[in-house]
């Protein structure tokens, strides 16, 4: 949640409907769960629709040595592959 705006909004409007905090985040982690099932079987980055939200950069400072980011690029994203 911290890192994505789009879970943040969306714990949001569950603590508005009176979920708590655990129902909250259960639910988001389910949600979670789907989302990379299916990057992991299209071999796809997840595209959000916040306009200032961008994967790569959060893949870039999570992996910061540039051969690793090459690595991962070629391992689990085919759009690179392609290249």
């Amino acid at each position: 949640m911290v890192q994505n705006p789009e879970m943040k909004v969306r714990y949001l409007a569950m603590k508005d409907k009176g979920k708590k905090a655990g129902q909250s985040y259960i639910a988001l982690g389910n949600r979670i769960l789907r989302i990379a099932f299916a990057m992991i079987t299209d071999q796809q980055l997840y595209k959000s629709c916040q306009p200032d939200y961008c994967l790569e950069k959060v893949i870039a400072g999570k992996l910061r040595n540039a051969n690793k980011q090459k690595l991962f690029n070629q391992r689990y994203l085919k759009e690179v592959e392609e290249l």
